[in-house]
């Protein structure tokens, strides 16, 4: 974090500040740093600091005396306190994001590359690095070239960019183009999970600016989607079916996955006949939110109708010796 002396209090600012960041990224919201819980964790940031350095910032000039605090706080002393104020920590498995930007400078648009703007990715890595999301770069090889135009995407053909993504399996993807105007900039986003999709603009007077507020927004939005409420709240009972478990090491890696994932907090067998297991979870926030998470690591697929029993919804199949009120999601181990 910037640094304007090397004084105690301008010292423990900056050691809030990094505190601050590092609530962002181990919950998943800037929204945190507004909660009443959160400040009192950062009033306490100087006590959970393992080492610190000054340092000077990249780029700048030593004259001027821009430095910042390179902090390291103590890892176990920092969960304690996020628990000890009831905060909710976003670990286990993350979405990765898959990213397209294509650029308009006057005439065509053209696809961002690394090594074409390699700015842009900077500002991309830094924004995803900053919320902990892991990022999918794409090869812009042959395939991708053929497959995705830069008109693509400043048309927002969300179809178009599904079917050219569909290469790397994405878990999100964010695709957006980028233009000036006059002294602005300027960029229009589209973000796709699953069937939903959503979009948004943003604007400002730095390119990199205007792409990291990109990046930002849509990770507020993944984290709406997978994360825990920072906070907790009450559990509610999910019930689901799994085909596929062939072996004892199917059944370990299927509890693993279950088990990593934030918002279940209990895992309860109920049957095992054959290849499939029926199981029993208390999820903090329910099916719809359980329904957004189980697919992340590519463990587990949903099955459709045609997979499982007949005369049920999609996704879903009747318990054997229960009743409809029953019915469990269903569901396939991947191999």
């Amino acid at each position: 974090a910037p640094v304007a002396g090397h004084g105690p209090e301008d010292r423990n600012n900056a050691i809030k500040k990094s505190l601050g960041s590092v609530l962002v990224k181990l919950t998943g919201s800037r929204e945190v740093l507004e909660r009443k819980e959160a400040q009192k964790v950062l009033e306490i940031a100087p006590s959970l600091v393992q080492e610190f350095s000054f340092e000077m910032a990249p780029g700048a000039d030593a004259a001027a005396g821009e430095r910042r605090l390179a902090v390291r706080f103590a890892g176990e002393a920092v969960d304690a306190a996020l628990r000890d104020a009831g905060i909710r920590v976003w670990g286990g498995k993350r979405p990765a994001l898959l990213v397209w930007i294509a650029t308009e400078d006057g005439g065509e648009p053209r696809l961002a590359t690394p090594e074409e703007q390699p700015w842009i990715w900077e500002a991309v890595r830094d924004t995803c690095a900053e919320r902990g999301l892991p990022l999918v770069v794409p090869l812009f090889d042959l395939e991708d070239r053929n497959g995705l135009r830069p008109g693509d995407l400043a048309g927002g053909y969300s179809e178009v960019v599904r079917m050219a993504s569909a290469r790397y399996a994405p878990e999100v993807i964010l695709f957006g183009t980028l233009a000036a105007k006059g002294e602005q900039w300027s960029a229009t986003w589209g973000l796709a999970q699953g069937d939903s999709e959503t979009k948004w603009s943003t604007t400002g007077s730095s390119p990199q600016g205007v792409v990291a507020d990109g990046g930002h927004w849509a990770a507020d939005q993944i984290a709406g989607r997978f994360a825990p409420a920072v906070s907790g709240g009450p559990t509610s009972g999910v019930r689901i079916d799994v085909a596929g478990v062939e072996i004892v090491s199917d059944y370990g890696r299927l509890m693993d996955h279950l088990r990593s994932i934030d918002v279940v907090e209990r895992v309860f067998v109920e049957r095992l006949e054959g290849s499939r297991v029926w199981l029993a979870l208390d999820v903090r926030g329910g099916e719809a939110v359980f329904r957004q998470v189980i697919s992340l690591g590519g463990v587990l697929e949903e099955m459709d109708a045609a997979s499982g029993d007949s005369g049920v919804e999609p996704g879903r199949s009747g318990e054997p010796n229960a009743g409809a009120d029953s019915a469990a999601l269903s569901y396939r181990l991947r191999p």
